[in-house]
């Protein structure tokens, strides 16, 4: 007795429809495309079953992928693309590697010698753990964290050579104690980063909740714009940046907050419209007046009480002090 064709394909679409592979993550730079694909489970009765996942990158009009990567893993490899087709992949069972637009590829392992936190376990880092790859022109900075430690790093690409130099550390938190995972969370950055000249700058997450505010002590756990001076290599204060620097790029600066507008961080809204204020950018008048009116309900931070409160009024003063100075 033969089965039916219609009994065949009910049963075997479940499986078939098992084994497509998963877009997990899809990102377009330029004409280039990326995307990381989970295939099925290889072993489904295990407790930590894993996948097998492929990291594909398009040419500029091509209709079939390359492959620049390939694992079976119970984590999840990650992958950032930038336009001239540059890739970074950071894989679970292999060494972080830069793929190149031609094909080939670096091992590029994210490890900081002699820096701060150097005995914190870099080998269990992952750009997958929350964080995220930053393209700068040829300056790439990684953002990473583990348990106790956040890691932000940069280094530079010769896309002709195809070398890269020594990773430097911009910035490590790291410490033992109850709160040491509380500490590192807090200290990351937020999406994005602006770069302006030879100046990084970020907005770090801070404590999320009052019993984080309470336990947790230093500058992480408050939420505020932080900047680090790229030639000189060390962290700088916000308020000491000067003049010159913002009008060297402040239509850099007004297009990244139009096009990131109230995202995750009114700290870089509020701060870049300041200065187009106190810069007396007049021309700006009517692109401040469309942020203002665009605005929505500002981020909720929480205060040195552990009170929530709304940074809505606050920003909107800022703009309302702006505007008038460059309307003055």
């Amino acid at each position: 007795m033969t089965m039916s064709a219609m009994a065949v394909s009910t049963i075997l679409a479940p499986l078939q429809a098992q084994a497509v592979a998963e877009v997990v993550t899809s990102e377009t730079a330029g004409a280039w495309r990326l995307e990381v694909r989970r295939g099925p489970r290889l072993n489904p009765r295990s407790r930590a079953p894993s996948h097998s996942y492929e990291v594909l990158r398009w040419a500029p009009g091509a209709d079939t992928p390359e492959t620049v990567f390939s694992e079976s893993t119970t984590g999840r490899p990650v992958a950032f693309l930038r336009s001239d087709g540059l890739c970074f992949v950071d894989p679970v069972s292999a060494k972080p590697r830069i793929v190149f637009p031609d094909g080939q590829s670096l091992d590029y392992p994210l490890h900081v010698v002699g820096a701060p936190c150097d005995d914190f376990g870099y080998d269990d880092l992952h750009a997958n753990q929350g964080g995220r790859v930053h393209f700068f022109g040829d300056d790439i900075v990684v953002v990473r964290s583990s348990n106790a430690l956040m890691q932000i790093a940069r280094f530079r690409v010769d896309v002709t050579a195809h070398t890269a130099t020594k990773l430097d550390a911009i910035l490590e938190v790291c410490s033992t104690g109850p709160m040491a995972q509380s500490l590192a969370r807090a200290s990351m950055p937020l999406e994005p980063m602006l770069r302006l000249g030879d100046v990084l700058l970020w907005v770090n997450r801070g404590a999320s909740g009052r019993m984080q505010w309470e336990r947790l002590e230093g500058p992480w756990r408050t939420r505020a714009l932080h900047a680090y001076d790229l030639s000189r290599k060390q962290l700088v204060d916000v308020a000491t940046l000067s003049k010159q620097l913002f009008l060297q790029h402040h239509e850099a600066a007004l297009a990244f907050v139009e096009h990131e507008p109230h995202r995750h961080a009114v700290e870089f809204e509020a701060w870049i419209v300041r200065c187009i204020g106190e810069c007396r950018l007049t021309k700006h008048f009517d692109r401040v007046l469309k942020l203002m009116t665009t605005a929505r309900s500002a981020t909720a931070d929480w205060n040195g009480d552990g009170e929530l409160k709304s940074d809505m009024r606050r920003l909107r003063r800022i703009y309302l002090d702006a505007l008038q100075q460059l309307n003055g």
